[in-house]
């Protein structure tokens, strides 16, 4: 596998469970996924901070030295008789108990150098055992050493570095003792350094500028600051193209047989994003004819109700003509839900420009009242519509109320003031007196003949006039309630303004 920057993966190192804190490679290039240890020396505690591969030129094991967060400076060397198996050799444990920081090894002299956060800095001459002896250990004030390196040759000798994490100093120590004996500034922080002493370069990492490499060699505007030579800015991600967005084709849903809705079966693959078609809305006005449930019919097509409502409602800029519904639906759909033999009593208003509305007739035999048209406008759950009510009223004006926010209609009471003069003739339906019995008074209402439904009355507990002019002695709106309660169930909504107002004008 390959990436981006052409680098190849090569294998995974395994067998730790932990956070990686620090690593290493050799320098023949070996790759150990991991280390056998014969027998340990002494139980180490801490996390591993640094570690270091050295390869002495008296000796041809590997070895490893590493340094833990208490303090703790280990070495392991490779066996004779296996090349993975190492076996720990040397355990000390240095002055103060702080995190090693820091290790740095010599090949020429066999030395190696150690610094901690405690500001110590040390020096270990490596014998062939790999004993380690002290050759110095020097505190700096105010100095927390990150990394320490050796330097180019100066007198024979190897100028010692040691870098600080937070203020960004160099110091150059002398290899015999330890003391400073120059200052460099190369600013901000310090996370790791990587020396090449003999072009005098420092590649130090810096966690909030990037990589950045600098020269001792060259010549700077400062004797304390050293020049910088390159500069490598952390990698940051690139922005995401935005992908092309395909466009949306509308779909239609697919429409549910009759037998479908005979069952109530739900049709599947119907979803968001779909629309109904003029044969899906015709149908959805010919089952609401029957069902009169909008519910009921969006779970056949397995979609929101609001979609059906509109459909029944008719509610389209083009609106769709209805008559021609049982056309578009077929046979089995005029079959299983035939045409109902009344119309229904509300027609819905078609959204021309014009606004003009369709009137139905409700009338099922000649009337000697004229008709009049009362419009309202019902505010409803998501869209307002207009309805048309018909009602028969035998005088010049309606009794017909309206609310102030236009959601209820109610039915007012007109009281007749009559000059003083000859009698005048009696109405063509003169209102029923006290004694007339609820089967005469439902045989002519207006008009309307609801004698059929007096079986329906005596059900609902109303028997006699008595029981009917009950409701009467209501305040308007609650009369108007309950006769919707008692027989909005049977009776039509036109049905039940003409009996609320025969009831009325019969007091």
């Amino acid at each position: 596998m390959q990436s981006k920057n052409q680098y190849t993966l090569l294998g995974k190192l395994t067998g730790h469970t932990g956070a990686v804190i620090c690593m290493t490679a050799n320098e023949d290039g070996k790759l150990y996924t991991h280390l056998y240890l014969v027998s340990p020396v002494q139980e180490i505690g801490g996390a591993t901070t640094c570690v270091l591969w050295v390869r002495r030129e008296d000796e041809a094991a590997e070895i490893l030295f590493y340094g833990t967060e208490n303090g703790w400076l280990v070495c392991w060397k490779q066996t004779a008789s296996r090349t993975k198996a190492f076996e720990e050799v040397n355990v000390v444990r240095l002055v103060n108990k702080a995190e090693i920081t820091g290790l740095s090894f010599d090949t020429t002299t066999n030395r190696l150098l150690v610094c901690h956060r405690d500001l110590v800095v040390q020096a270990w001459a490596v014998e062939r055992s790999l004993q380690l002896q002290n050759i110095f250990s020097v505190t700096i004030d105010s100095f927390t050493p990150k990394a320490v390196a050796w330097g180019d040759f100066k007198n024979n000798e190897r100028e010692i570095l040691a870098f600080g994490l937070y203020d960004g100093q160099i110091h150059v120590l002398r290899p015999t003792d330890g003391q400073v004996t120059g200052t460099k500034q190369v600013g901000g922080l310090i996370g790791d350094v990587d020396v090449h002493p003999r072009k005098g370069l420092f590649c130090i990492d810096d966690p909030h500028q990037g990589v950045a490499i600098y020269s001792e060699k060259e010549e700077s505007d400062s004797e304390c600051s050293l020049p910088l030579v390159a500069t490598l800015k952390p990698p940051q991600r690139r922005p995401r193209r935005a992908k092309p967005s395909t466009p949306k084709v509308a779909r239609a849903l697919v429409n549910p047989t009759a037998a479908d809705f005979k069952a109530e079966r739900s049709i599947p693959g119907n979803g968001p994003g779909a629309y109904l078609d003029d044969v899906g809305r015709a149908i959805c006005r010919v089952v609401y004819a029957h069902w009169g449930n909008y519910s009921k019919i969006a779970a056949v097509y397995n979609i929101n109700h609001t979609v059906v409502r509109r459909a029944v409602l008719n509610e389209y800029n083009n609106a769709d003509d209805v008559n021609n519904d049982y056309n578009i639906v077929g046979e089995d759909f005029a079959k299983a839900f035939p045409r109902p033999k009344k119309t229904s009593v509300i027609a819905s208003a078609s959204r021309s420009k014009r606004g003009a509305s369709t009137r139905t007739s409700q009338r099922s035999r000649p009337s000697p009242y004229k008709t009049k048209s009362a419009s309202r406008l019902i505010q409803g759950s998501q869209t307002a519509k207009k309805k048309i009510v018909r009602i028969l009223t035998p005088i010049p004006f309606s009794p017909v109320s309206i609310s102030a926010d236009n959601s209820t209609i109610v039915l007012k009471r007109r009281l007749r003031v009559r000059p003083p003069g000859p009698a005048q003739a009696e109405p063509q339906n003169p209102s029923p007196g006290p004694e007339v019995t609820l089967p005469t008074f439902l045989q002519d209402v207006k008009g309307l003949d609801l004698s059929p439904y007096l079986p329906i009355f005596q059900a609902k507990g109303v028997r006699t006039m008595n029981d009917l002019n009950v409701l009467v002695g209501l305040k308007k709106p609650q009369m108007a309630d309950a006769f919707k309660t008692l027989f909005g169930a049977t009776l039509t909504e036109f049905q039940l303004v003409i009996l609320q107002y025969a009831v009325l004008d019969s007091q």
